[in-house]
């Protein structure tokens, strides 16, 4: 049955944000009422939008291979894993500088001796992050079948991982166009060096944060700085924004804090679908995320 546009009008004149175009047009003779209104451009759009909306992750799923026996069992073992109590009077016996209680199993502190590793692994503890030091503590670790995770903070990869992908793109444009003065073709060469070379670097910090993130989830953790101030603030404030499952308020606040915070948009920026998978991230996380650090930003700044 075909009705012409003299009874209905195409949905050239839509309100709605979107308007899909395609080459050729619309075919604006007639319509079959009901079906395949807008044609081919409408299809895809909506196809799109259902996959962002309702499969965001698939293509994860799609690329990730069957697991073995033993890396099911391992990750069956880690999803029914409980922390284990911690042993609050033995850890203030050990008299650690600044030590504090995070939440329930995690705690903060200033750096562990090799006799101190020991002795918190005996009161409970299974997981150590060292942040900003040398990672002296991964031997003594591995050895008591601790995880270990060493955070250097503040070098290199940490610096590449808060620009956004498309900032370092024009940045490297730019400077092989203005200040080298390259060909076109040589222009592209630099930008493809640069972004690979970023790319290393910026995946350098990430890496290791998922994994922070996701060893701050299991509990019976142990983090810490040299004196156990500053850049342990920095990172729990990290833990704080990018952790889904953190149940601790946001540290008192400090120059290394805000920084994370400011540095938190880039960072939100360059995380994969992957990796916020690995953290556990919801729809609903991921959508009040900016909004949050722009709350903490405009209180700093006494913008309400």
């Amino acid at each position: 049955m075909k009705i012409h546009n003299s009874i209905i009008t195409t949905n050239k004149q839509t309100s709605s944000p979107y308007q899909p175009t395609a080459k050729g047009g619309y075919n604006h003779d007639w319509h079959v009422f009901g079906i395949d209104e807008g044609g081919a451009p409408v299809r895809d759009y909506i196809r799109k939008w259902r996959d962002e909306q309702y499969f965001r992750y698939q293509d994860i799923y799609e690329k990730e291979g069957r697991m073995s026996e033993y890396e099911l069992q391992r990750t069956i073992s880690h999803l029914v894993q409980k922390p284990q109590v911690v042993d609050n009077e033995m850890l203030n016996q050990l008299k650690i500088p600044a030590l504090k209680k995070v939440e329930d199993t995690i705690y903060r502190g200033a750096a562990l001796s090799e006799e101190k590793v020991n002795r918190v692994n005996e009161a409970g503890i299974k997981r150590l992050i060292e942040i900003g030091l040398n990672g002296g503590s991964q031997n003594t670790c591995e050895k008591l079948g601790m995880d270990y995770l060493h955070s250097p903070y503040m070098n290199d990869e940490y610096y590449a991982a808060l620009n956004p992908k498309k900032y370092v793109e024009s940045e490297a444009r730019s400077y092989a166009r203005d200040v080298l003065q390259y060909k076109e073709k040589d222009i592209e060469k630099y930008v493809k060096d640069e972004m690979k070379d970023w790319q290393r670097r910026s995946r350098g910090f990430i890496d290791p944060f998922v994994r922070f993130i996701q060893m701050m989830q299991k509990g019976n953790v142990y983090l810490g700085c040299v004196n156990g101030v500053d850049d342990t603030s920095a990172i729990l404030t990290a833990d704080y924004l990018f952790n889904p499952k953190m149940q601790h308020s946001i540290p008192r606040r400090g120059i290394s804090s805000d920084s994370i915070i400011d540095a938190a948009e880039g960072l939100y920026l360059n995380l994969t679908k992957d990796d916020k998978l690995k953290m556990g991230w919801t729809k609903a996380f991921d959508k009040e995320f900016l909004p949050k650090v722009e709350k903490l930003i405009n209180k700093r700044f006494g913008i309400l």
